[in-house]
């Protein structure tokens, strides 16, 4: 069983299982909100029913804004606006992760 840490080094990096989803998820509910239940059917009928990007997305937002709860945090580099570009025109350019 890897950690919140590991799981999201995995996930930053786009090499995951849905295992690794799965445990991700779990860990981070976990570590930010310990006093609610969770449970790991509902995650699975909502991944099953085409909201896995969206979930996963917002538990890794979470994660990352919450250092306090999940024991780490993380910084990230991006590159200069690019007008050209569509969105906001940056680059991610490095995942730094700092214990706390």
């Amino acid at each position: 069983m890897a950690n919140l840490k590991e799981l999201y080094q995995k996930i930053s990096s786009r090499y995951y299982s849905a295992e690794d989803v799965l445990e991700f998820i779990e860990l981070a509910a976990k570590a930010i909100n310990p006093n609610k239940e969770y449970n790991p059917t509902y995650t699975v009928a909502a991944i099953q029913n085409g909201f896995g990007d969206s979930i996963l997305s917002m538990v890794v937002e979470s994660v990352e804004k919450n250092p306090d709860k999940v024991g780490f945090q993380v910084t990230k580099l991006w590159s200069n606006p690019n007008p050209l570009q569509m969105g906001d025109g940056r680059t991610l350019l490095k995942i730094t992760i700092h214990d706390n």
